[in-house]
């Protein structure tokens, strides 16, 4: 269009030249200057006629396919930047693209302005480059400092995982190609696992009293730091489930646990947890539990216990309740007669009974001795009517997602703790431990097979 302008303004200046052969010489020199004048104007009027695309938020927002994008520039304030000459390539996702987020992603990003603008700049590189060039490279650095991998499939062109459904939509400032789908820029790699950054979570829950449990792990983190390096942090949960939940969380709360049979066998059918060593008490890997009443209570047989009031350490407990529930309905008692009550620890559930709180409890043999110092005469106000098959101990799992070596550096070190001066003093203080022993998952096959003789069905309890 310019030149085609520019030649009829050349025909006009020739015929005007031709005619000012016949004028005055004044007359002459003014139609020149009023030739240039008309040369200059068309061509400020060819210009603007070029620069009449608009700019790329201008040709978002008149699209009407990118709200959602134009939404959240405004948001981030970029509208100004892709304003400006640029030039910029922008892979605009549409409004489709962003409702291919899970729920509440675009609200969450609207309200974090710092994501939300790493989000906006992945999708822009500087520099025009049309679709003929982008085919040709393999990845690009956008304007947030991170690359984009290019890749063609089957004659179709892939930013990252989304598609490039439209290309080379022309802008005063750039160019637009239009994807399918929004791109996320790659998750910035934490702290190492392990590190004062970023450390380990032990999750415990009590056998006895949660300081005394507290106390002794923290003794045993420090060694395992001083043995390894490696940074562990202890908690205590109320209860099986909260530990279960915290393996399960994305990304886990925590990393190793120790938690009992059948909390564990929970926690391994929903692939949040894999058994490495298990707890030697008294020489075996193995404990039973027991259920008992007071002995002034007149009570012989747990046949008598329906309709009573019952402590129990945990719903999750394995010798606490499972294996006792499984016992009691075997002596024909009805569970839904009975008043259960959560004590909250196996010492917990002796102290209930004890105190004339229920009419019988159950806990792991013997729970007793361990408030004897509080309770002297506990082992004679209370007698034991019935003790359980054997149970695997508890013992250390893992989340899947702890690797291999740290597994390697934390076993080695709790297998030889009797080498390791206070350390079996802590784990006796933490867990009544004296030592561990290497078992996997399959150690806990015997009992699985218990439980699925007695109709257990460990999915029932997987809450998921």
């Amino acid at each position: 269009m310019k030149r085609i302008a520019l030649i009829l303004v050349s025909l006009f200046v020739i015929a005007s030249m031709a005619l000012a052969g016949c004028q005055p010489a004044v007359e002459t020199e003014e139609m020149v200057e009023e030739t240039e004048e008309m040369v200059e104007e068309t061509e400020e009027m060819v210009e603007e006629t070029e620069q009449s695309l608009g700019t790329i938020v201008d040709i978002a927002v008149a699209d009407g396919r990118f709200t959602t994008l134009v939404t959240a520039l405004q948001a981030a304030d970029l509208v100004g930047t892709l304003s400006s000459d640029g030039p910029f390539t922008v892979f605009a996702p549409t409004d489709d693209a962003f409702a291919k987020l899970p729920e509440g992603t675009v609200e969450a990003l609207l309200e974090d302005i710092p994501a939300l603008t790493d989000i906006l700049l992945y999708h822009v590189v500087s520099g025009k480059v049309l679709a003929e060039d982008v085919v040709k490279l393999e990845e690009a650095e956008t304007a947030s400092g991170e690359k984009v991998m290019i890749k063609v499939e089957d004659g179709k062109v892939f930013i990252n995982d989304a598609e490039v459904v439209i290309t080379d939509i022309m802008a005063d400032n750039g160019v637009i190609h239009v994807v399918d789908t929004v791109l996320l820029p790659p998750e910035e790699e934490g702290a190492a696992l392990g590190t004062e950054e970023n450390p380990l979570i032990w999750a415990l829950v009590p056998s006895g009293e949660t300081e005394d449990v507290l106390a002794g792990f923290d003794s045993v983190t420090d060694l395992l730091y001083e043995e390894t390096g490696l940074v562990i942090e202890a908690f205590v949960a109320t209860e099986y489930v909260g530990v279960i939940e915290a393996l399960a969380a994305d990304p886990p709360k925590a990393h190793i646990a120790s938690l009992a049979t059948f909390a564990y066998l929970v926690a391994a059918e929903r692939g949040v947890a894999e058994a490495e060593l298990v707890a030697v008490r008294y020489g075996a890997p193995y404990y039973t539990g027991q259920i008992f009443v007071r002995t002034d209570s007149g009570i012989t047989d747990i046949a008598e216990l329906g309709g009573m009031t019952f402590c129990r350490p945990d719903e999750y407990s394995t010798s606490g309740w499972i294996i006792p529930s499984i016992t009691l309905q075997a002596a024909g008692v009805d569970l839904d007669s009975m008043n259960l009550v959560d004590a909250g620890s196996h010492d917990a559930s002796v102290v209930g009974v004890y105190n004339g709180d229920c009419d019988a409890g159950s806990s792991f043999v013997d729970a007793r001795s361990s408030v004897s110092d509080e309770y002297p005469d506990v082992m004679e106000v209370l007698t034991v009517i019935n003790e359980s098959v054997e149970i695997p101990n508890d013992g250390v799992q893992y989340h899947p997602s702890v690797s291999r070596e740290i597994r390697d550096l934390i076993n080695g070190v709790l297998l030889r703790i009797d080498e390791i001066e206070g350390a079996v003093e802590a784990l006796e203080q933490a867990y009544e431990w004296t030592e561990l022993a290497a078992f996997g998952d399959d150690f806990y096959d015997p009992f699985r097979n218990v439980l699925s003789a007695a109709g257990v069905n460990i999915e029932d309890y997987l809450g998921e």
